[in-house]
C-alpha cells in the first residue's frame, strides 16, 4: 500500500530534491563520470563487436542504407536488438542505480561514495540485464499490432504511386494514412507508457532490496497498481521542470561560449586558448544538462519508491572508506587539476585550429540542377547551375519502357502535375509531354523530362556530370546504356557514376576499370572506406573529420549532401571534403568567395560556431 507521503504537496517536494541535489551533488557527478568512462570502455566496443561479427557472417565489408533495414528484418537482427538493447538499458540502468543509492545513502559519500554505489550498480548488471532484455521484449511483442497495422495502412494507402508524390502534394490518401498510422503509433506509446509505470520501481527494487529479475518486475507491478495517474503527474512536473532547467543551462551556455569565441583577436595564441576554452565550457554546459536530468530522475525515483512503500536501507561496506581516502580534496590536487584543464584547453585548442582547411580546394555540385531556382533534373535547372558556376551537375536516371534511359528521380510524375503511370512503363514521348513546372503551359525541352543523350549534349565541355543510377526493380540494362551514352558523347573524362545501390556501383566498376564510381549512403555500418570506389556521397552527417581523413589515406573522396545551410557549407569545407552537394550552387560559391576574405582566426571561430551549434 502508499504510504501517506504520496499526498504530499509538489512544492514541498521540489524544494527537497533541491536540497538532496546539493547534499549529493559531488556523488552524483563522480557516478555520471565512471559510467561515461563505462560506457566508452565496455560498451561501446561490444555493440561495434556485434556489428563487426555481423558483417563477418554475412561477408559484406560494410552496411549501407538498404542492407542496414534488411539486417533488422532478419532473425539475428531480432537477436541483436534484443541483446543490444539489453546492455544498453542495462548501461543506463547501472548508472542511474548508482545515483539511487547514493541518495538513499544518510551520508552520500562524497566522490568515495559515488565509486562504491557504482560497484555496487555493476555487481547488480547481470539482473539489471535480464530486466532490461524482458522489458524490450514486452516492448516488442506489444508494438508488433501496432507497426502491422501500420504497415498495412501504409501499403494501402501510400503505394500506388511515388512516395515523393505524397510527400509533396498531400493528397487525401496521405492524411488518412496520417491519421491511420499516428493513431496506431499513439496508441503503442500509451502501451508503453503504461508498462514504464508499471515497472518502474524495479530499479530501486533491484539496487536497495536486492530483488531479483521476475520479483522486482512482480513487484513493481504491484507497488503501482491504481497509482499510475499519480506517477504520471509526478513525471509530468519533472519533465516541465527539466525543460525550464535544460533551457536555462543551454541559454546561458551558448551566450558564454559566443562571448568567449567574439573575444579572440588575430593572434594565434588567443584563438588557440579561447577556441579550446570555448569548447571546453560548451563540454562542460552539455554534461551539466545531462547531469541535472539524471541526477533529479534519480532523486524523484527514490522519493517516489519510499512514498510508495518502499524502505531500501543502504549498507555502506568497506571498499568505501579506501576510497574516500584517495578522493579527498587538497588544494594540491585542485591546482593539479586547473593546470591540467588549461592544458586540455589548449590541446583541444591546437586540434580545433589544425584541424581547419585554410586552402580551399571543393568543388561545387548543383544537387538535379540549381533545384532551388528551377524545376528539379530540367535543362532550366542545368542551364541555371552553369550560370551560377557550379562544377558539377548531379542528376537521377531511370529506364524507359522504350529503352531511353530518362532524367527523372521519381517512380512517376504525380508530383510535378502529372500521370500516375510509372517511369518503366511510360515512353520518353509520354515522359516529355508533362510540363514539370506546373504552371499550365505546354511542355518544352527547357521544363519537361530530358533524356540523358540531349542532357550530356548541352553540357558536353561547359560543366561536369555526376550521373545518380535509380532502381525500382524494373531496370533492365541501365549501366550498359549510360555507359554507351557517355562513350557516345565523348564524355569519359567529364562525368562520375554514383548510386545507392552498390551492386550496380560494382557492375559500372566491372564494365569500366578506369571509370570514376561512387558510393551514396545516408548511414553505413562498417568501414565505408573499404569499398572500392573512388567517392563517397554521403549525407552531411556522416562527413565528419575521422571520416574524411580515413577517405582520403585510401585515395577517395568524400562529397557531402544536401549542404544549402551556408555556415554548414564553410564547416564542411573546413573538414576537407572534396564535394559539396546543394541545391544553391550560387549560395555555395558566393560562399568560397567569402572565405577568401577570412583570415586564419574567423575561419577558426567560424568551424567552432557550426561545430558547437551556434549557428542554430
Amino acid at each position: 500500500m502508499p504510504t501517506e507521503d504520496t499526498h504530499i504537496s509538489l512544492s514541498r517536494s521540489l524544494s527537497e530534491i533541491v536540497r538532496e541535489l546539493r547534499s549529493n551533488w559531488l556523488a552524483l557527478l563522480s557516478v555520471d563520470l565512471l559510467i561515461k568512462a563505462l560506457v566508452l570502455v565496455v560498451a561501446a566496443p561490444l555493440t561495434a563487436l556485434a556489428w563487426r561479427l555481423y558483417l563477418v557472417w554475412t561477408g559484406q565489408p560494410l552496411l549501407t542504407d538498404a542492407e542496414i533495414a534488411g539486417f533488422f528484418l532478419h532473425p539475428l537482427g531480432w537477436v541483436a536488438l534484443l541483446l543490444l538493447g539489453g546492455v544498453g538499458v542495462a548501461t543506463v540502468g547501472i548508472g542511474l542505480g548508482a545515483m539511487v543509492r547514493v541518495v538513499a545513502s544518510p551520508e552520500g559519500g562524497g566522490m568515495a561514495g559515488g565509486i562504491a554505489a557504482v560497484v555496487a550498480a555493476v555487481m547488480h548488471g547481470s539482473t539489471l540485464f535480464r530486466v532490461s532484455a524482458a522489458v524490450i521484449g514486452a516492448l516488442v511483442v506489444t508494438a508488433a499490432p501496432f507497426l502491422i497495422g501500420g504497415l498495412v495502412a501504409f501499403q494501402s494507402l501510400l503505394t500506388a504511386y511515388d512516395i515523393n508524390y505524397y510527400l509533396a502534394e498531400k493528397p487525401p490518401a496521405f492524411y488518412a494514412a496520417a491519421a491511420i498510422i499516428g493513431g496506431l503509433l499513439l496508441g503503442m506509446m500509451l502501451v508503453w507508457l503504461w508498462l514504464a509505470l508499471r515497472w518502474s520501481m524495479s530499479l530501486p527494487l533491484i539496487m536497495l532490496d536486492a530483488a531479483g529479475p521476475l520479483e522486482s518486475l512482480r513487484r513493481s507491478a504491484a507497488m503501482t497498481r491504481d497509482r499510475q495517474w499519480w506517477l504520471l503527474r509526478w513525471g509530468g512536473v519533472w519533465l516541465l521542470t527539466i525543460w525550464i532547467v535544460s533551457s536555462v543551462l543551454t541559454a546561458i551556455t551558448v551566450f558564454v561560449t559566443r562571448v568567449v569565441l567574439d573575444a579572440a583577436g588575430d593572434s594565434l595564441w588567443s584563438v588557440v586558448l579561447l577556441s579550446g576554452t570555448a569548447m571546453g565550457i560548451w563540454f562542460i554546459g552539455q554534461l551539466l544538462i545531462a547531469l541535472v536530468i539524471s541526477m533529479s530522475l534519480a532523486v524523484c525515483l527514490l522519493r517516489t519508491y519510499r512514498a510508495l512503500g518502499g524502505t531500501g536501507q543502504v549498507v555502506q561496506e568497506p571498499r568505501e572508506a579506501a576510497a574516500t581516502r584517495w578522493f579527498t580534496l587538497r588544494p594540491r590536487r585542485v591546482a593539479w587539476w586547473a593546470v591540467g584543464a588549461a592544458l586540455v584547453a589548449g590541446v583541444t585548442g591546437l586540434w580545433a585550429v589544425q584541424s581547419v582547411n585554410l586552402e580551399d580546394r571543393v568543388t561545387i555540385t548543383a544537387h538535379r540542377g540549381a533545384s532551388l531556382a528551377a524545376t528539379e533534373n530540367t535543362m532550366a535547372a542545368f542551364e541555371l547551375a552553369i550560370e551560377a558556376g557550379a562544377d558539377f551537375i548531379e542528376l537521377d536516371v531511370q529506364e524507359t519502357r522504350d529503352g531511353v534511359v530518362a532524367v527523372v528521380h521519381d517512380q512517376d510524375l504525380l508530383r510535378f502535375g502529372g500521370p500516375a503511370t510509372k517511369v518503366w512503363d511510360s515512353t520518353l514521348e509520354q515522359l516529355q509531354a508533362v510540363n514539370l513546372t506546373g504552371d499550365g503551359i505546354a511542355a518544352n525541352r527547357v521544363n519537361s523530362v530530358p533524356a540523358l543523350s540531349d542532357v550530356l549534349e548541352s553540357a558536353r565541355d561547359r560543366i561536369r556530370v555526376n550521373i545518380e543510377l535509380k532502381y525500382y526493380g524494373h531496370d533492365i540494362e541501365l549501366e550498359q546504356r549510360v555507359i554507351d551514352l557517355v562513350e557516345r558523347h565523348q564524355m569519359v573524362d567529364q562525368i562520375v557514376i554514383m548510386s545507392l545501390h552498390a551492386p550496380a556501383v560494382q557492375k559500372v566498376r566491372e564494365l569500366r576499370p578506369d571509370w570514376t564510381v561512387g558510393l551514396l549512403a545516408a548511414k553505413t555500418f562498417g568501414d565505408l572506406s573499404t569499398a572500392d570506389v573512388d567517392f563517397f556521397a554521403v549525407h552531411h552527417g556522416l562527413a565528419t573529420r575521422t571520416f574524411i581523413r580515413r577517405a582520403h589515406t585510401r585515395g577517395q573522396e568524400v562529397h557531402a549532401w544536401t549542404v544549402n545551410d551556408p555556415v554548414l557549407m564553410s564547416s564542411l569545407i573546413s573538414r576537407g571534403v572534396d564535394v559539396l552537394i546543394t541545391d544553391d550552387p550560387a549560395a555555395a560559391r558566393q560562399v568560397l568567395e567569402e572565405r577568401k576574405a577570412l583570415g586564419f582566426a574567423q575561419r577558426v571561430i567560424l568551424d567552432l560556431t557550426a561545430r558547437l551549434g551556434l549557428n542554430r
